[in-house]
């Protein structure tokens, strides 16, 4: 069966925290405040007291460090995104270290990009961290910066510093499949094609203008086919592609044209307003979020998820090369006569529980990368020689 995946090659926090005063009643609480529970249930954690339950709407907010930990969490995306483990994992981290009242918390990006799905999944987490502050740090490693699924999770954050040597960019949706990589008009043709890059075009641009970046510039990381300016307009920097140009818009220059995709170095990213700082180390970073050496603490649960799906995949593939091993034993035993016809109906149907063992085990456990087809052809190899003898 042909199958593929898509992959590519938010929003500025309200901050809940960190005096609230009650609209009515005037009480001043200094403290921080909780991500909704499952329940839509919101928590101010008062600086030396016992957290309650809180309408936020009926509080004026004042956003500062008074009762927040001198902390900063750290979340780590330097890798492709493409487990859905550790997605479900980052979401997990950033809803627990924003609940414990951090200065910040920093997404060290460094990364070739990934599945779209995923990468909407990590925003979507990272927009809903409206009880912190949350910045971006592509950081300088294996793969050289943000690219793709990385700068759309980049552009999530409420500030975004770089590496010198990295970039931000090339984020066109591109479909991976056993045949190789593709663009989407390839494999669809141009008019559904056109419909899955519009879509991830337009997510860019939302991404990048609710955090107050250019929408033109997200959208020339996805389309060649988009050109952008610099202006100034009433004094103001701008970036717009020439279609917005109006009158009295001053051009200062040409940031892409039309047929390049649009890759941004962390010198440029910062003079296109794209990335706020140049930060040689993560540690620049943190004292750029705190001026009072905070205390860096890396989140271990990405890890420990990427530990734990090693140790199912290795499970995984030992049984299957088991039952792969004992179905050739015993169809050369049975067709020479070394095995009784009950003793491989019973080894047979072990062999069966444990193929659906190992159907139930990819159910839960997708990413271990071996197809569903390939396990149920499997079962039915199996099946099949037990339906033959019985």
């Amino acid at each position: 069966m042909f199958r593929f995946v898509i992959i590519t090659a938010l929003t500025v926090s309200l901050l809940f925290a960190d005096t609230f005063t009650h609209s009515e009643t005037g009480k001043v609480y200094n403290g921080f405040a909780t991500q909704p529970d499952e329940n839509d249930k919101t928590w101010i954690v008062p600086e030396g007291g016992e957290k309650f339950e809180a309408d936020l709407s009926e509080y004026k907010i004042e956003p500062n460090q008074k009762g927040r930990k001198n902390e900063i969490a750290v979340l780590e995306i330097t890798y492709p995104i493409v487990s859905a483990m550790k997605t479900e994992a980052f979401e997990e981290a950033i809803v627990e270290e924003s609940n414990k009242g951090p200065s910040a918390i920093i997404v060290e990006v460094d990364t070739p990009g990934g599945r779209v799905d995923l990468a909407k999944r990590i925003c979507s987490s990272i927009m809903k961290t409206s009880n912190c502050t949350t910045a971006a740090y592509i950081a300088g490693g294996q793969h050289g910066g943000a690219y793709s699924a990385g700068a759309a999770i980049s552009m999530a954050c409420d500030k975004i510093y770089m590496a010198p040597g990295t970039v931000i960019g090339a984020a066109t949706a591109i479909i991976k499949s056993r045949r190789g990589a593709s663009d989407m008009d390839n494999v669809f043709g141009e008019t559904v094609g056109e419909k899955f890059n519009s879509a991830w075009r337009n997510y860019m641009a939302s991404i990048a203008e609710q955090s107050g970046r250019s929408a033109a510039l997200a959208k020339a990381m996805v389309e060649k086919d988009t050109s952008v300016l610099e202006v100034s307009r009433d004094g103001k920097k701008l970036f717009i592609e020439p279609g917005r140009k109006i009158e009295g818009d001053e051009v200062k220059g040409v940031v892409v044209q039309k047929g390049s995709l649009l890759t941004l170095t962390a010198k440029k990213a910062k003079k296109c307003d794209m990335a706020d700082e140049i930060c040689e180390s993560r540690d620049y970073a943190v004292s750029e979020l705190s001026d009072s050496k905070p205390e860096v603490v890396v989140s271990d649960k990405i890890k420990d998820a990427e530990e734990k799906l090693d140790k199912v995949t290795r499970r995984f593939k030992a049984l299957k090369a088991k039952i792969e091993r004992e179905i050739v034993q015993i169809n050369a035993r049975y067709e020479q006569n070394r095995l009784r016809r009950r003793d491989a109906l019973k080894s047979l149907r072990s062999l069966s529980r444990n193929s659906e063992f190992l159907l139930n085990l990819k159910k839960r456990f997708p990413d271990v990368p071996v197809s569903v087809e390939e396990i149920e052809r499997l079962k039915n190899d199996v099946d099949g020689m037990k339906a033959a003898m019985e």
